[in-house]
């Protein structure tokens, strides 16, 4: 049978509605998923504005004040270690000079404690970690800017850290401890 020219204008418009009906479904998919990614940018954008705001935050002061102060006790810890060498090791590995140095820190360091200073410091990177760890900042941008900073205070302020801790604050650097790994993690020891 031949199909007359109306049946072939109906089967010509069916082929048209399926063709535009594919289109539109594939245009669909495709915005959809444009605004996903547009949406994850965005996120991760708002991520790196609040690492920037913490870094700002950092080379402003007390936090820039409190990390100078600190920067020059360890160099002249350093500097003293190094002259005495290891002194007697107590049960914890510590030695008589890394006794010395905390009691330094709480008690001696220019002529006043600087445990003021060292908390700032450790809230401060505790408060950054969080951050982090809440996918509020963006973590690659946090390692990179505040990891070796982490690392190094971390390994400083060692038995400072468990001195605290015995004397009732558990928690105390957990952040700072959980970022320098992090940090050492990514093979910057």
């Amino acid at each position: 049978m031949r199909r007359t020219t109306r049946q072939r204008l109906r089967v010509n418009i069916a082929d048209a509605t399926a063709i535009f009906e594919l289109f539109v479904k594939i245009a669909l998919i495709v915005g959809g998923i444009a605004a996903v990614i547009q949406y994850l940018d965005v996120k991760r954008e708002k991520r790196v504005e609040r690492t920037l705001a913490y870094a700002e935050r950092f080379e402003a002061d007390p936090i820039r004040s409190a990390r100078q102060t600190m920067t020059a006790i360890f160099r002249d810890q350093h500097r003293t270690a190094s002259n005495l060498g290891n002194v007697g090791i107590d049960a914890e590995g510590a030695t008589v000079e890394e006794h010395r140095f905390v009691d330094y820190l709480l008690l001696e360091a220019n002529g006043v404690g600087v445990e003021r200073e060292i908390d700032s410091i450790v809230s401060f990177i505790d408060d950054v970690d969080h951050c982090a760890n809440e996918n509020l900042c963006d973590e690659p941008v946090v390692i990179n800017y505040f990891g070796e900073f982490s690392d190094q205070l971390e390994k400083n302020l060692h038995f400072y850290i468990a001195k605290m801790r015995k004397n009732g604050s558990p928690r105390y650097a957990i952040g700072l401890q959980q970022m320098a790994q992090r940090y050492r993690a990514l093979d910057h020891t």
